[in-house]
């Protein structure tokens, strides 16, 4: 007797369950549209943004090249660091950005930060220098860090390719990127015009692009 009513509680529990569990399946199996909120779109039209973005220099506040009252009155300590972080790059060897090198993400997400900061460290730290000196010791070698980053196709990091249509991988010079040479072309205008005058086309339609 006891194993017959075992057996009906059973099946009246099976049931119970199903019934209470049916709408829960039906929900997991549903695959819901996703909404298309367009939130940044909608902000950027919202408050005019092609309109609010500033296409020339004015947003740049910093002390110029010529400003030497600002950067000889830094501390001695820190125009000593600066000047000291410059010279190390004086006979800086420009070095390749492989293929390879972006690939190895894909490959491996190995992002190779240390090819990429390498020489944006050898940049910052010439341009550093050269304002805070002021004497153009340094400027040849900016200008061929200008040169060497006019003449890549990406300037960021590998794993920022993602952002683009084609996705990671190689750079594409179709679907453009701007990055950090902008206070490093404003430098030399202030400070030496001998080698701008026969750069600046090249270097303008890269920046452009």
């Amino acid at each position: 007797m006891m194993g017959k009513f075992n057996s009906k509680s059973g099946s009246l529990l099976t049931i119970m369950l199903l019934i209470f569990l049916l709408p829960v399946f039906h929900v997991l199996k549903a695959e819901p549209k996703p909404k298309e909120r367009n939130i940044l779109a909608a902000e950027a039209k919202a408050i005019d943004l092609p309109g609010a973005i500033i296409n020339d220099n004015t947003w740049n506040k910093l002390p110029g090249y010529k400003d030497r009252q600002f950067w000889e009155g830094l501390s001695g300590n820190i125009r000593q660091e600066y000047i000291k972080n410059a010279e190390a790059y004086l006979d800086y060897d420009w070095p390749v950005v492989k293929a390879t090198d972006y690939l190895e993400f894909i490959r491996s997400g190995d992002r190779r930060q240390s090819v990429y900061s390498a020489c944006s460290n050898a940049l910052i730290s010439l341009v550093m220098g050269e304002l805070t000196e002021g004497k153009g010791r340094f400027l040849d070698q900016i200008v061929n860090a200008v040169w060497y980053y006019s003449e890549q196709t990406w300037w960021g990091w590998s794993a920022h390719l993602g952002a683009r249509k084609a996705g990671s991988g190689l750079p594409d010079a179709n679907e453009p990127y701007v990055d950090k040479l902008q206070y490093a072309h404003q430098l030399p205008a202030d400070g030496n015009r001998s080698w701008k005058k026969n750069s600046t086309g090249e270097q303008d339609t890269e920046f452009a692009g």
